[in-house]
């Protein structure tokens, strides 16, 4: 932000609302980028030519706006971008895993039709008579997920276009006597085309988190087909486990198996040395 920008004195809007436009465009825009320091006070007033009580109430709106934030050095800093949270293993919906911190989820219905699954979800699914939807997740008004699933018609066959603005899939499954139990999934980075840059308010060739499989209910049956885009900063929490030796074919525990082989082998070395001394 080195070049003088220009601010309307002729108007009726203010000067600071001006200013602290101009910087949240920038701050849009990704010309300042999270955790970067604003010019200082007397730069912002070279650069807008206004006096340092404009900077200064332009500054405390974005401040309230929670576009950016003061350090203890009261250095203004673009505000770092939110982190959004979610287990990839657990079947429950995203809406689920929000509300469990407290985050409240909202839903922009782009598009709800009647299609013929493409292969690979008909393959999954085991019908290709399919709902297919295309939501943007949001979370405090910012879009964190571009979510397409295509679902068997005749596991929601009354499904509405309000249903799915207003609630969660898996609550609707759960509803309709088919409760979601678990899937195999898999994440990849990917970037964001101009579609899904336009869908997540992100630059075209964003890094997006691609989170995709099949949700399936206890008895196997395919519920619905996913993927799922996430913006950045968003965070999947993996839990692993070590799992014990294998069995071997007696039942007893691998390792203690190779012990014992070890210690019968150093009992017949050592009595062999013990008779090889006795030679002597």
């Amino acid at each position: 932000m080195t070049d003088r920008l220009v601010v309307d004195r002729t108007g009726d809007r203010p000067l600071y609302l001006q200013v602290s436009d101009a910087i949240g465009h920038q701050i849009s825009g990704r010309t300042l980028l999270p955790g970067e320091a604003l010019p200082s006070e007397a730069e912002l007033q070279r650069v807008f030519g206004v006096a340092r009580s404009v900077v200064r109430q332009a500054l405390g709106r974005l401040v309230d706006s929670g576009e950016v934030q003061r350090t203890q050095g009261r250095i203004s800093i673009v505000a770092p971008s939110p982190e959004w949270r979610r287990r990839v293993q657990q079947a429950g919906g995203f809406t689920e895993q929000l509300a469990t911190r407290g985050q409240t989820l909202t839903t922009r219905l782009l598009s709800f039709e009647a299609g013929q699954a493409p292969d690979q979800a008909e393959s999954e699914l085991g019908t290709a008579r399919t709902w297919r939807l295309e939501r943007v997740r949001s979370v405090d008004g910012v879009p964190v997920a571009f979510v397409r699933n295509w679902v068997p018609r005749d596991v929601l066959p009354e499904l509405t276009a309000a249903q799915l603005t207003a609630g969660s899939l898996h609550d609707l499954m759960r509803a309709s006597g088919m409760p979601p139990a678990g899937c195999r999934r898999h994440v990849q980075a990917v970037p964001a085309d101009e579609f899904l840059a336009s869908a997540l308010e992100v630059a075209i060739g964003d890094p997006l988190l691609l989170l995709e499989g099949t949700t399936r209910n206890t008895a196997g049956r395919g519920l619905e087909w996913f993927s799922v885009w996430h913006r950045g900063h968003t965070v999947f929490d993996v839990d692993t486990a070590v799992h014990p030796w294998p069995k071997d074919e007696r039942g007893v525990d691998a390792d203690l198996s190779r012990l014992r082989e070890t210690a019968q082998r150093l009992s017949r070395e050592v009595e062999q040395l013990n008779t090889h001394l006795r030679n002597l």
